[in-house]
């Protein structure tokens, strides 16, 4: 069974001393019941790999966790951790030794995990296949399926409805352009 669940399928044992999520003025009375409010929402475990679109919707989910309960910005990064196994645990274990991360921030924790697993020249190149992006012999219904895709890697390229909807339509064959 992974690292990472067996951190999570245990009951957390009430001791004096303070726990690696205490922080500043949060008791660790909340801090065990964020755990278990985490736990029950059955966050995804990330294991690493080569498959870089994996790192970012694994980010995604667990962001969505930590905002509907409401998690604190200064305990995200340690309940994010406990579903880190195999390799991308051991590149978190490397990266204890290198960086503090006793006071990262949940914005550090994404730019550091995205830099590793998703690279930027993999970011560039998505972002390059969105803005050459044309239907040619896809359906309309694919063609917007694949733009939506794409877009999430060119927020700076379309920053507004308007130049999104207008990158959209310029990708359309021309008999269907409005």
């Amino acid at each position: 069974m992974p690292r990472a669940r067996n951190r999570l399928t245990t009951r957390p044992r009430r001791t004096t001393k303070s726990s690696p999520l205490s922080h500043g003025n949060v008791t660790e009375g909340r801090n065990v019941s964020l755990i278990w409010e985490f736990k029950a929402l059955t966050p995804p475990i990330f294991r690493g790999g080569p498959n870089f679109l994996e790192a970012k919707n694994w980010m995604k989910e667990i962001k969505k966790i930590l905002d509907v309960i409401a998690v604190p910005e200064e305990m995200r990064v340690s309940l994010a951790f406990f579903m880190l196994s195999d390799e991308a645990d051991n590149w978190w274990d490397m990266m204890k030794t290198t960086q503090d991360v006793t006071q990262m921030v949940w914005m550090q924790f994404e730019e550091l995990l995205l830099s590793n697993y998703f690279p930027e020249a993999v970011r560039r190149q998505k972002r390059v296949e969105f803005i050459h992006l044309v239907q040619r012999n896809m359906t309309v219904t694919e063609y917007a399926a694949k733009f939506t895709q794409l877009s999430r890697y060119a927020s700076n390229v379309v920053p507004d409805e308007q130049m999104r909807a207008e990158q959209f339509q310029e990708g359309l064959r021309l008999n269907i352009r409005a």
